[in-house]
């Protein structure tokens, strides 16, 4: 099965699971994001990126870093001199 949508996941033939997804906050403290299905087993690697414009600081790119991976969801603790609203992307592997 899977759910294709902005947020979403996907069963692989092989078991492998994708997940996909984005989260806007305005919060300077660590948050969880939880995984549209959880990972059976376990959950391999999750990427990060931010969604950054012209508006945040002259193109400056700030780090966004996904911690406390778990098969239902991660930790994300973005940079404190972010200010305002953020929009993050991820994508999980695992099975």
């Amino acid at each position: 099965s899977s759910q294709i949508a902005s947020t979403g996941y996907t069963y692989l033939p092989n078991g492998v699971i994708l997940q996909w997804g984005t989260d806007t906050r305005n919060s300077d403290q660590a948050y969880i994001i939880e995984f549209p299905t959880t990972f059976p087993n376990t959950c391999f690697s999750v990427t990060v990126n931010r969604q950054a414009t012209n508006e945040d600081g002259m193109n400056k790119t700030w780090a966004v870093t996904a911690t406390e991976i778990t098969s239902t969801g991660f930790t994300i603790d973005r940079d404190d001199d972010i200010s305002g609203e953020q929009t993050i992307n991820y994508m999980a592997i695992g099975n």
